[in-house]
């Protein structure tokens, strides 16, 4: 049995069809995913001397679909100069939860610096993983306060000539 910061009580068996419940939900009926781009560690190569890449020495994995829920932030509209010309709009960060049952199911560990696609009207849009809730703990993530069941994740835009470079 499990016991919450309430004193309520839920049985492991009712956590799990909680999550299962989850699970379908989002794969059959939201229909909401990402793609998931894992660097891959054997094949990217770092400087010696500073142990940094650069964006033509990283090779990733072939991608992931996860199923999600996902936020996006109000995007950007900058200038290069002060009076304003040469205007530069870009979208804004890309904020998705997903699962921790799905990632397990999938033997996923989401990291930092992971890329992410998302199809938006029909474009797949890349981003950067910046943010990956390694402290998931007890929050507003947890089913009432006892265990993670969600893993927030935050990204910003990329440029997609990093992945299909590979």
């Amino acid at each position: 049995m499990y016991s919450d910061r309430l004193n309520g009580i839920l049985s492991e068996q009712e956590f799990y069809y909680m999550q299962d419940y989850a699970e379908e939900y989002m794969s059959e009926f939201l229909n909401n995913k990402v793609f998931l781009y894992k660097v891959d560690k054997q094949r990217t190569t770092s400087s010696e001397n500073f142990d940094e890449t650069t964006s033509k020495d990283i090779f990733f994995e072939d991608p992931v679909e996860i199923p999600c829920i996902v936020e996006m932030k109000p995007q950007e509209n900058k200038a290069y100069s002060d009076n304003q010309t040469a205007r530069y709009e870009e979208y804004g960060n890309l904020i998705f939860s997903c699962l921790e049952l799905t990632l397990k199911k999938k033997n996923i560990i989401i990291e930092y610096g992971d890329h992410v696609a998302y199809n938006i009207k029909g474009d797949f849009i890349f981003f950067e993983i910046i943010n990956t809730d390694t402290k998931n703990i007890s929050n507003n993530k947890t089913f009432l306060g006892f265990e993670p069941m969600w893993k927030l994740v935050e990204c910003v835009p990329t440029n997609q000539n990093k992945i299909m470079q590979n």
